[in-house]
């Protein structure tokens, strides 16, 4: 299966096809993670690669050869769970005619799971044929420090709800402070008005107890609804 170009395989002398692939050759070893290829799909959906970078072997562990012979066994080496979107954007792009970009696991020879970007643009051949020129790049490394870096963001959210949570605590627990000292000591005067018969006195007292009990309601509503993640009001 000759070298897919931009014009008919025909038209060109051989020593310029023969140029052609080896600028291929040497841009698929200079990229050490990044795996040029062009694939070739026939009317039938029978798929071919036509160019394979010597990097596959290096992302994936299996022999340029091999999968040259029989494309399958790459996209054999897909995760299970990735295989029915990668198979969906190849039909999406072949009946629209758009780049694929899409993210996937491919898991390598010795088992190890790697994490890929493929990036491949259709172009349309005589009878029916499509060859998609594209790019295969190994980013496991890269998507690794992006975990890293929203788990870290994570904790620091974390962190900073924490040390909300404990001004929000330490403030509740002042005011409950002031709620609690406020009915002891009007329960105190009230007792004491009660037993000098000063009922007036006493009525007041008992007024600030029932005001102080509110209070100490509306702090509980504002615990109650900081445990159902809504916005606590402080009350003045």
């Amino acid at each position: 299966y000759p070298l897919v170009t931009g014009v008919q395989t025909c038209a060109l002398p051989i020593s310029r096809l023969r140029e052609s692939e080896a600028r291929l050759h040497m841009l698929g070893r200079n990229l050490p993670l990044c795996v040029v290829f062009q694939l070739a799909a026939e009317a039938d959906g029978t798929r071919r690669f036509v160019f394979l970078g010597d990097a596959l072997e290096r992302v994936s562990g299996l022999r340029v050869a091999d999968v040259l012979a029989d494309a399958e066994r790459v996209f054999n080496r897909v995760h299970a769970d990735d295989r029915p979107a990668l198979a969906a954007a190849f039909l999406w792009s072949r009946q629209q005619g758009t780049v694929l970009d899409a993210k996937l696991r491919l898991v390598r020879t010795d088992g190890a799971l790697r994490r890929m970007h493929l990036v491949a643009a259709p172009r349309p051949l005589p009878e029916g044929r499509l060859v998609w020129d594209g790019t295969l790049t190994d980013i496991t490394e890269q998507e690794q420090a992006d975990d890293a870096r929203r788990a870290l963001e994570a904790d620091l959210r974390q962190a900073r709800k924490m040390e909300s949570l404990g001004t929000l605590a330490s403030g509740i627990a002042h005011d409950f402070n002031s709620v609690i000292a406020a009915i002891l000591g009007q329960a105190r005067m009230a007792r004491e008005d009660l037993g000098q018969r000063a009922w007036d006195d006493a009525d007041r007292s008992l007024q600030q107890i029932e005001k102080a009990a509110n209070r100490a309601r509306a702090l509980a509503r504002q615990i109650l609804a900081f445990g159902r993640r809504q916005a606590p009001q402080r009350t003045l």
